[in-house]
């Protein structure tokens, strides 16, 4: 899964998308901002901490792993700035949630 930085959904983002998915990759851009009403952060991370959106990549892999074709031992996420310190704090977040690992 794709985590986006502090400016939301970029297009390059969907490029990285489009090639993976050529390469037989499945790939979910996860959207973290859209459904909370929020359009970036840049500049302001403390609106909403990747702490705060550690939960998200854990939401998405029981969802993920729902899906009938989907390997569900290689679910990666990688993330992009604000999406880097997301996936950083859900590493350290794991502990918490010990089915999702």
């Amino acid at each position: 899964m794709f985590l986006h930085g502090c400016a939301g959904l970029p297009r390059r983002q969907q490029a990285w998308a489009d090639e993976l998915s050529r390469e037989g990759y499945a790939v979910l851009v996860l959207d973290s901002f859209g459904a909370r009403g929020i359009t970036r952060v840049c500049g302001d991370g403390g609106a909403f901490p990747g702490a705060a959106r550690a939960l998200d990549p854990f939401a998405a892999v029981r969802g993920l792993r729902e899906v009938a074709w989907v390997d569900r031992s290689r679910i990666a996420a990688v993330g992009w700035s604000h999406g880097g310190w997301t996936t950083h704090w859900a590493l350290v977040r794991q502990g918490e949630h010990p089915a999702e690992r």
